[in-house]
């Protein structure tokens, strides 16, 4: 039970954990996501006010040409001002993505240094209305600086989207590989509590075994004696008293008691453990206890060996012959039926089909209800025991069939 507890445990943990990276990983890549698009926005919008505000200082500087008014000046300077305040937004946003790998931003950075060194040189010549020539050239040094900048912006935006996709990619192959690694490890335990109960199961039925044998052997040697002591000296008496005849029927009664006594013994024996199996093999043990159900005249049971030719290990046949004598006496005490038909094939491999024409009944209903079905779950646990599978097929009104198969080891005495 400890052990059963403990594996389970170890499987819901794997299972939580698994579950807390799933769920990190879910809000890792929908928090990253948001935050890409927001500083991919805030790019474009700070890229797009920075041209908007060189044309605005454009045709600022028009106008002072005509009214050399000192609060035009003003306006022009705090354009810059706005359009510099632009150019440290789009370095703080993109500052995170430079300090991670530098290199993959190169093009960037420069485009981006270009545009700034472009608006750093028309400022004064918009500031001090000198040679128009000259700013002319510096406005479109300025357009061509910033025809550059967007497009390394562009690119820089489809990069930090790939990168993104590619984190993604590895982070769903991490937790697929992670999802594998833990199926596997909640097989093994599956399998190690699997083999845990079967062995248990194994152990419970080598120790009843055992514990069968030891108490046949007790009421053999001891009430068995006793009786047959009974019997016996019964026996002696009633010869003496064969001239008192109410003494004499007296003891006759005592005589058939016994015997009657002895033989739910030797009954009670064999079921504990079934001796005929050590004075004959298998098929021989079946023949004689169908043999027996036969001449009840209750039911007819056919028994099908001919193609049965493995020779299973000692306590093998004793499960085989429990499984069987257990179906014959469920049928016997439920199914109502007239027909019974036991078919064992293989050599290596056995197979037994076992058919009855009863009542049948709900397997899946009986199966539900606590305490019922003990015997078919006795046979069952028989089958485990051995690694075997099972088939059954039953419903009510519709009879009962069940298939059993199992590797059959060489014989050798346990």
């Amino acid at each position: 039970m400890n052990k059963r507890f403990f594996v389970k445990q170890k499987i819901a943990l794997i299972l939580i954990g698994f579950s807390l990276i799933a769920i990190a990983a879910i809000l890792y890549t929908l928090n990253r996501s948001s935050q890409l698009d927001k500083e991919h926005i805030s790019l474009v919008e700070n890229s797009e006010k920075i041209e908007i505000k060189i044309f605005d200082a454009r045709i600022k500087h028009s106008e002072f040409e005509n009214k050399q008014d000192s609060l035009i000046l003003k306006a022009i300077d705090s354009l810059f001002v706005k359009v510099n305040q632009n150019i440290e937004n789009i370095k703080s946003i993109a500052s995170k993505e430079f300090d991670l790998k530098p290199s993959e931003n190169n093009d960037f950075i420069i485009a981006l240094m270009h545009l700034k060194s472009s608006v750093f040189d028309l400022h004064p010549l918009m500031k001090n209305n000198q040679d128009e020539s000259k700013l002319n050239t510096k406005i479109k040094h300025f357009i061509v600086a910033f025809t550059e900048y967007e497009k390394a912006l562009h690119l820089y935006i489809n990069q930090t989207n790939q990168k993104f996709k590619r984190n993604i990619f590895i982070l769903l192959a991490s937790i697929l590989i992670l999802l594998i690694g833990s199926l596997v490890i909640v097989i093994r335990l599956m399998n190690s509590l699997t083999q845990a109960h079967l062995q248990l199961v194994r152990n419970t039925m080598t120790v009843e075994q055992r514990e069968r044998k030891r108490i046949a052997r007790d009421l053999h040697d001891g009430l068995g004696a006793l009786l047959s002591s009974i019997s016996l000296y019964g026996k002696i008496l009633g010869k003496e008293l064969t001239n008192k005849q109410d003494s004499l029927e007296k003891v006759n009664q005592i005589n058939q008691l016994s015997k009657q006594a002895l033989e739910t013994v030797s009954e009670v024996i064999n079921n504990l453990n079934p001796s005929v199996l050590n004075r004959y093999d298998l098929n021989g043990s079946l023949q004689r206890l169908v043999d027996k159900i036969n001449n009840l005249d209750n039911v007819d049971v056919d028994l099908d060996l001919k193609d049965f030719r493995g020779v299973p290990q000692q306590s093998t046949q004793v499960i085989i012959y429990r499984i069987c004598s257990e179906l014959i006496n469920n049928t016997l005490k439920y199914a109502n039926a007239s027909d019974i038909k036991i078919h064992l094939s293989g050599e290596n491999f056995l197979i037994l089909n076992y058919t009855d024409n009863g009542v049948g009944f709900n397997f899946d209903v009986n199966k539900a209800k606590e305490g019922s079905g003990m015997g078919l779950q006795n046979i069952i646990e028989r089958v485990e025991s051995i690694n075997g599978t099972y088939q059954i097929q039953t419903a009510q009104n519709r009879g009962f069939k069940i298939k059993i198969q199992f590797a059959l080891s060489k014989n050798k005495t346990q």
